[in-house]
């Protein structure tokens, strides 16, 4: 595969990952959390909001929003 002037392609790679911004929570935080897997991401998370938020016992509300403030993000792989 090549380009219009004949030059070859360049294939870039990209690693998706999933991020939880707590600021899309709670304004405010800073915190964010990294990770392939979003059950890791949600725990890690929770555990936060706990430490940090003192939230022990999580509304269904908070957690439907948790669940959608997770997005994915796009890392290029060199």
């Amino acid at each position: 595969m090549s380009t219009r002037d004949g030059s070859p392609l360049a294939i870039q790679y990209v690693n998706m990952s999933k991020e939880l911004r707590c600021s899309d929570v709670f304004k405010g935080c800073g915190h964010v959390v990294h990770g392939q897997d979003i059950r890791t991401i949600i725990a890690l998370f929770m555990s936060h909001v706990r430490e940090v938020h003192r939230v022990t016992n999580p509304t269904p509300e908070l957690r439907i929003q948790v669940m959608t403030a997770v997005r994915e993000v796009h890392a290029k792989v060199d």
